[in-house]
């Protein structure tokens, strides 16, 4: 399609800028014209999403009552099984449309991107130094930063439903499983989520260093390869490759500590539900409540 070639998003963010340009002259903002972008392509999904929200806290609940109709025998059992069933339907079919439709998003304005920057490397003077464009954070740029689009227009919407399916998942806790439900809300709003914003703040210090080391290796890996004639000449290989190497290992410990940072993250992610169901049930039983089947 043309609306996912290089050419056609390249003119069409060239126009976004050159709107926002003339709105605000003085300080313009790529990020305003990107989310604006991203609201005004991506609105018709979001009715989706909140169906996909609604749809998910219904099938806990039919959940609960097809478990509670197998021990009483109530005869509900079909008419559970049937929203259940349903629920998931929902979920399949929202998922794989929202995903699609997401991830070209992220696509087209990483392809606007690339565009846009090799159209502006094209532009510049080989001769004036002073602009800071150098080979590396243009090769970093083009190849890494853009790749953020991919993941960010993918979970972004889950800044605006997350909270409000939090909210709706509180108010039917509190209703079917009592006050012992706000102990463990209370332990994923107040313990998990601040803990997993200082980790985001830190894993994107890192990352920022990680890119600046980038751009210095790639720079001088170019120099290098450009100069490889002189450098043998003059008998430089030893202290580049060396130069090279300590840049390397700097790059090197930087990511191992992003890393360390992302496997925390992943492991808060995958415990987090065992250890606050933990906590609910013990709260229940603390104050007297008795456990069944369908609140499990």
């Amino acid at each position: 399609f043309e609306v996912d070639t290089s050419q056609y998003n390249q003119k069409y963010i060239n126009k976004l800028w050159n709107e926002e340009k003339a709105r605000n002259p003085t300080k313009p903002s790529l990020h305003r014209v990107f989310f604006m972008d991203f609201v005004k392509t991506t609105w018709y999904i979001q009715p989706l999403m909140m169906l996909t929200m609604i749809a998910k806290v219904v099938q806990a609940i039919a959940l609960g009552m097809l478990v509670e109709s197998f021990e009483t025998g109530n005869g509900k059992g079909y008419k559970w099984a049937s929203i259940l069933v349903t629920c998931g339907l929902v979920t399949l079919f929202e998922h794989h449309h929202v995903f699609f439709v997401l991830w070209r998003k992220g696509m087209q304005m990483k392809i606007s991107c690339v565009a846009s920057i090799y159209g502006k490397s094209l532009r510049l003077s080989s001769t004036h130094q002073e602009t800071g464009a150098n080979i590396g954070k243009i090769m970093n740029l083009a190849s890494n930063d853009v790749d953020r689009f991919l993941k960010t227009t993918l979970f972004i919407s889950n800044l605006f439903w997350s909270p409000l399916q939090s909210i709706g998942i509180l108010i039917v806790g509190w209703i079917s499983f009592g006050p012992a439900f706000s102990a463990g809300f209370a332990l994923l709003v107040f313990a998990y989520v601040p803990f997993q914003f200082f980790l985001s703040k830190r894993f994107a210090f890192h990352r920022s260093k990680i890119a600046a080391i980038t751009d210095r290796r790639v720079t001088f890996v170019s120099q290098a390869v450009q100069g490889s004639r002189i450098m043998k000449m003059s008998g430089f290989e030893w202290k580049f490759l060396d130069r090279i190497q300590q840049i390397r290992k700097e790059e090197t410990d930087q990511i191992q500590q992003a890393n360390r940072l992302k496997a925390w993250n992943e492991a808060i992610f995958y415990s987090a539900n065992i250890v606050i169901s933990l906590v609910t049930f013990l709260v229940h039983i603390h104050i007297g409540g008795v456990l069944t089947p369908r609140d499990v």
